[in-house]
């Protein structure tokens, strides 16, 4: 990853090809990949939404009359997607900050599969999309640049 030297900010020169080389990762660390910007985003959209509408379900498991088992089944997978839902924010918060990235893609993991079991009680065709997503936010989080990054940074990734 190629950074943009930066001019000095009181003679505003740049400066000399030997200090950027050896003030290379310096300057990496100050510029955040757009790949994990766009992940953190996306966690925090998925994180958001997928909270919100959790909650909401609740009472609707309740009020619904279903079997026992099926209502069961149900609460517990919605309450598992709170806590994921949850560590997907914090994840994103983290992810942003560059300390650490591993808790973001666990969470988009078990959203996942999370998502993969709710498509065997029902199936829509926005499950699909629920998937492709937190992919996303896994494929971005261990790319290449984003990966350096956060070793740059100091920050936890796997």
């Amino acid at each position: 990853m190629s950074v943009p030297p930066v001019p000095n900010e009181k003679s505003g020169r740049m400066p000399s090809p030997k200090y950027q080389a050896e003030h290379q990762y310096e300057l990496a660390a100050q510029v955040r990949p757009g790949i994990v910007t766009a992940a953190g985003v996306l966690g925090f959209i998925i994180g958001g939404v997928g909270f919100l509408l959790n909650a909401l379900s609740i009472g609707n498991i309740s009020a619904a009359k279903l079997s026992p088992g099926l209502t069961a089944l149900l609460t517990a997978l919605t309450l598992v997607g709170i806590a994921m839902d949850l560590a997907m924010l914090f994840g994103a918060r983290q992810a942003l900050a560059g300390k650490d990235s591993r808790i973001l893609v666990i969470a988009a993991g078990v959203a996942i599969l999370i998502q993969i079991v709710g498509m065997f009680i029902y199936f829509t065709p926005s499950s699909l999309v629920s998937l492709v997503i937190p992919g996303l936010i896994i494929g971005f989080l261990l790319s290449n640049g984003s990966l350096t990054w956060f070793r740059v940074k100091g920050g936890k990734t796997f």
